[in-house]
């Protein structure tokens, strides 16, 4: 990703991890992410060289703040594939958080 002028994937931890680089990121699928602005949503094949073309939108930067603001605001401190009670309690609490709609990725 350093070296990359662009990233293409389907919905991968990739893509953010080049949003924080602040490269062009395309999305092939459905993701977290691809809601604010920040990437390209990929639907025509035949396209691909228009898509790694384009600048990045004039209100990335702005989108780019308020996504990892929430981002972390709305985050747990919990880790994947540990199963614990404490840290099942933690993502139970995100998932309850995201299903109430209270303003997660605003």
């Amino acid at each position: 990703i350093n070296y990359a002028e662009s990233v293409i994937t389907i919905n991968s931890k990739a893509g953010v991890e080049a949003l924080m680089q602040k490269k062009k990121v395309i999305v092939m699928g459905k993701s977290y992410y691809s809601k604010k602005n920040l990437v390209v949503r990929f639907k025509d094949f035949k396209l691909i060289g228009n898509y790694l073309n384009r600048e990045l939108p004039s209100d990335f930067d702005k989108n780019f703040n308020i996504f990892f603001s929430n981002l972390k605001k709305y985050s747990f401190d919990a880790e994947l594939y540990v199963n614990t009670n404490v840290n099942i309690d933690k993502f139970s609490k995100l998932i309850a958080l995201v299903f109430s709609n209270k303003g997660f990725m605003e």
